[in-house]
């Protein structure tokens, strides 16, 4: 192979690593969603709590494990955290979802699809400080019972609910 061919080898590899395993940078105090009733709201207001924000869709086999990790660490090492559920389906969708589930998560419906924000897989996770600065971005799985991970939410200002 040619120094060219293995130059574009490296750049698709690096465009694709880029868009499905970055998350990309979001700025939740402008970010609209709606909530249960159809009401435009703003998905996070700087008022010194912090929030996870999880990005999922009903149809995804991954958040389907993800999510109920998260759950479970809202009963131990992150009781009382505020977490904030996203998705891209409608709402009757989204409540469907929140209804069956009965997570203790604030579900909304965004009002375009994820591609529109730059969210191009699922699940994808935000941890915001009291601050509204994003300290965490992570697409994929998270190991909600990692202590380091307990520790470094709990350093930047712990997400309450």
């Amino acid at each position: 192979m040619t120094a060219i061919s293995f130059a574009v080898i490296f750049l698709i590899a690096a465009y694709t690593y880029k868009k499905y395993r970055i998350a990309p940078t979001i700025v939740f105090t402008e970010l609209e969603a709606l909530d249960a009733q159809g009401t435009k709201v703003k998905v996070w207001q700087k008022s010194g709590r912090g929030a996870i924000i999880v990005f999922y869709a009903s149809w995804c086999h991954d958040c389907a494990r993800e999510l109920p990790k998260l759950q479970r660490a809202l009963q131990g090492p992150l009781r009382g955290a505020k977490v904030i559920a996203l998705t891209d389906e409608n709402l009757a969708t989204m409540v469907e979802y929140r209804d069956h589930t009965k997570y203790d998560f604030h579900f909304y419906s965004l009002p375009r699809d994820f591609d529109n924000y730059g969210i191009h897989a699922i699940p994808t996770v935000y941890v915001l400080n009291t601050m509204g600065d994003i300290i965490l971005t992570k697409v994929g799985d998270v190991d909600w019972d990692s202590a380091d991970l307990i520790h470094e939410i709990n350093a930047a200002g712990r997400p309450q609910g």
